[in-house]
Protein backbone atom coordinates (compact mmCIF):
# COMPACT_ATOMS: atom_id res chain seq x y z
CA UNK A 1 0.00 0.00 0.00
CA UNK A 2 1.18 3.51 -0.71
CA UNK A 3 -0.06 6.28 1.51
CA UNK A 4 0.16 9.85 0.34
CA UNK A 5 0.32 12.72 2.83
CA UNK A 6 1.95 13.37 6.18
CA UNK A 7 1.30 11.85 9.56
CA UNK A 8 0.21 13.64 12.70
CA UNK A 9 3.60 12.90 14.30
CA UNK A 10 5.48 14.55 11.45
CA UNK A 11 3.22 17.61 11.67
CA UNK A 12 3.76 17.89 15.44
CA UNK A 13 7.55 17.66 15.03
CA UNK A 14 7.59 20.48 12.45
CA UNK A 15 5.26 22.68 14.53
CA UNK A 16 7.41 22.10 17.64
CA UNK A 17 10.60 23.07 15.82
CA UNK A 18 8.97 26.24 14.46
CA UNK A 19 7.64 27.15 17.93
CA UNK A 20 11.07 26.72 19.51
CA UNK A 21 12.69 28.92 16.84
CA UNK A 22 10.03 31.63 17.22
CA UNK A 23 10.44 31.75 21.01
CA UNK A 24 14.24 31.83 20.79
CA UNK A 25 14.15 34.60 18.18
CA UNK A 26 11.60 36.56 20.23
CA UNK A 27 13.90 36.74 23.27
CA UNK A 28 16.87 37.63 21.11
CA UNK A 29 14.89 40.35 19.32
CA UNK A 30 13.67 41.89 22.59
CA UNK A 31 17.24 42.24 23.93
CA UNK A 32 18.47 43.57 20.60
CA UNK A 33 15.73 46.23 20.51
CA UNK A 34 16.57 47.35 24.06
CA UNK A 35 20.23 47.82 23.10
CA UNK A 36 19.22 49.68 19.95
CA UNK A 37 16.98 52.10 21.89
CA UNK A 38 19.74 52.95 24.38
CA UNK A 39 22.28 53.49 21.60
CA UNK A 40 19.75 55.56 19.69
CA UNK A 41 19.15 57.87 22.65
CA UNK A 42 22.89 58.35 23.29
CA UNK A 43 23.47 59.10 19.61
CA UNK A 44 20.58 61.59 19.56
CA UNK A 45 21.89 63.49 22.61
CA UNK A 46 25.40 63.45 21.09
CA UNK A 47 24.09 64.76 17.78
CA UNK A 48 22.09 67.53 19.45
CA UNK A 49 25.05 68.66 21.57
CA UNK A 50 27.27 68.70 18.48
CA UNK A 51 24.59 70.73 16.66
CA UNK A 52 24.57 73.26 19.53
CA UNK A 53 28.37 73.50 19.28
CA UNK A 54 28.24 73.99 15.51
CA UNK A 55 25.45 76.58 15.72
CA UNK A 56 27.40 78.52 18.36
CA UNK A 57 30.39 78.76 16.03
CA UNK A 58 28.53 79.48 12.79
CA UNK A 59 26.05 81.99 14.24
CA UNK A 60 28.64 83.58 16.56
CA UNK A 61 26.22 83.37 19.53
CA UNK A 62 26.24 81.53 22.83
CA UNK A 63 24.16 78.36 22.91
CA UNK A 64 22.95 76.52 25.99
CA UNK A 65 22.14 72.84 26.46
CA UNK A 66 19.86 72.47 29.48
CA UNK A 67 19.65 68.86 30.72
CA UNK A 68 16.81 68.14 33.15
CA UNK A 69 15.82 64.87 34.80
CA UNK A 70 13.53 63.74 31.97
CA UNK A 71 14.25 66.06 29.02
CA UNK A 72 16.76 68.42 27.48
CA UNK A 73 16.64 71.52 25.30
CA UNK A 74 19.01 73.71 23.31
CA UNK A 75 18.71 77.51 23.53
CA UNK A 76 20.27 80.32 21.52
CA UNK A 77 21.40 83.50 23.32
CA UNK A 78 19.40 85.81 21.05
CA UNK A 79 19.66 88.87 23.33
CA UNK A 80 23.45 88.52 23.82
CA UNK A 81 23.21 88.47 27.60
CA UNK A 82 26.36 86.28 27.78
CA UNK A 83 25.25 84.44 30.92
CA UNK A 84 25.84 80.83 31.92
CA UNK A 85 22.20 79.84 31.47
CA UNK A 86 19.33 80.87 29.21
CA UNK A 87 17.01 83.67 30.27
CA UNK A 88 13.38 84.33 29.32
CA UNK A 89 14.31 86.13 26.09
CA UNK A 90 16.54 83.36 24.71
CA UNK A 91 15.06 81.28 21.93
CA UNK A 92 14.71 77.50 22.08
CA UNK A 93 15.94 75.65 19.00
CA UNK A 94 12.98 73.22 19.17
CA UNK A 95 9.33 73.96 19.85
CA UNK A 96 9.48 71.76 22.97
CA UNK A 97 12.24 69.95 24.91
CA UNK A 98 13.26 66.47 23.77
CA UNK A 99 12.28 63.70 26.14
CA UNK A 100 14.83 61.35 27.69
CA UNK A 101 13.31 57.86 27.65
CA UNK A 102 15.81 56.17 29.96
CA UNK A 103 17.14 57.14 33.38
CA UNK A 104 20.64 58.53 33.30
CA UNK A 105 23.51 59.58 35.54
CA UNK A 106 25.09 62.96 35.01
CA UNK A 107 28.30 63.31 37.03
CA UNK A 108 31.74 64.83 37.11
CA UNK A 109 34.59 62.51 36.17
CA UNK A 110 36.99 64.49 38.35
CA UNK A 111 36.45 67.16 40.98
CA UNK A 112 34.48 70.26 40.07
CA UNK A 113 30.97 71.62 40.07
CA UNK A 114 28.37 69.83 37.99
CA UNK A 115 26.53 72.15 35.58
CA UNK A 116 23.07 71.11 34.40
CA UNK A 117 23.40 73.76 31.70
CA UNK A 118 26.26 73.48 29.24
CA UNK A 119 27.25 76.81 27.68
CA UNK A 120 28.80 76.68 24.21
CA UNK A 121 30.77 79.86 23.44
CA UNK A 122 31.40 81.32 19.99
CA UNK A 123 34.50 79.12 19.58
CA UNK A 124 32.43 75.96 20.22
CA UNK A 125 33.98 75.34 23.63
CA UNK A 126 31.94 74.50 26.72
CA UNK A 127 32.85 77.49 28.84
CA UNK A 128 31.35 76.33 32.16
CA UNK A 129 32.74 72.76 32.27
CA UNK A 130 35.44 72.87 34.94
CA UNK A 131 36.20 69.17 34.45
CA UNK A 132 35.05 66.31 32.25
CA UNK A 133 31.42 65.28 32.65
CA UNK A 134 29.95 61.82 32.15
CA UNK A 135 26.39 61.37 30.86
CA UNK A 136 25.49 57.69 31.29
CA UNK A 137 22.25 55.80 30.70
CA UNK A 138 21.47 53.25 33.41
CA UNK A 139 20.86 49.85 31.87
CA UNK A 140 21.31 46.14 32.40
CA UNK A 141 21.83 45.42 28.70
CA UNK A 142 25.15 45.54 26.90
CA UNK A 143 24.84 48.18 24.15
CA UNK A 144 27.85 49.35 22.14
CA UNK A 145 27.34 52.96 23.34
CA UNK A 146 25.67 53.96 26.60
CA UNK A 147 27.50 57.08 27.78
CA UNK A 148 28.99 60.41 26.72
CA UNK A 149 32.20 62.05 27.91
CA UNK A 150 31.84 65.81 27.77
CA UNK A 151 34.75 68.16 28.38
CA UNK A 152 35.58 71.70 27.33
CA UNK A 153 36.67 70.92 23.78
CA UNK A 154 35.26 67.48 22.96
CA UNK A 155 32.16 65.33 23.23
CA UNK A 156 32.78 61.61 22.82
CA UNK A 157 30.57 58.54 22.87
CA UNK A 158 31.62 55.55 24.89
CA UNK A 159 30.69 52.44 26.79
CA UNK A 160 30.52 52.04 30.54
CA UNK A 161 33.31 49.80 31.81
CA UNK A 162 32.59 46.44 33.46
CA UNK A 163 32.67 47.88 36.98
CA UNK A 164 30.18 50.59 36.00
CA UNK A 165 32.37 53.39 37.35
CA UNK A 166 33.69 55.07 34.19
CA UNK A 167 32.83 55.76 30.59
CA UNK A 168 35.47 54.36 28.26
CA UNK A 169 35.77 56.18 24.93
CA UNK A 170 35.09 54.04 21.85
Amino acid sequence: MTYKGITLVETMVVVSIIAILVIAFGFSYEGWMGKYRIESQIKEVYSDLMEARTRAMTRNMLHFAVINTDNYAIYEDTNNSYGNSPDAEDQSIWSKPKTLIYNYQFKMISSGTLPRTLTFDTRGLISNATAAISFRIDNSLDPDFDCLIIDEARIRMGKTNTTGTACDEK
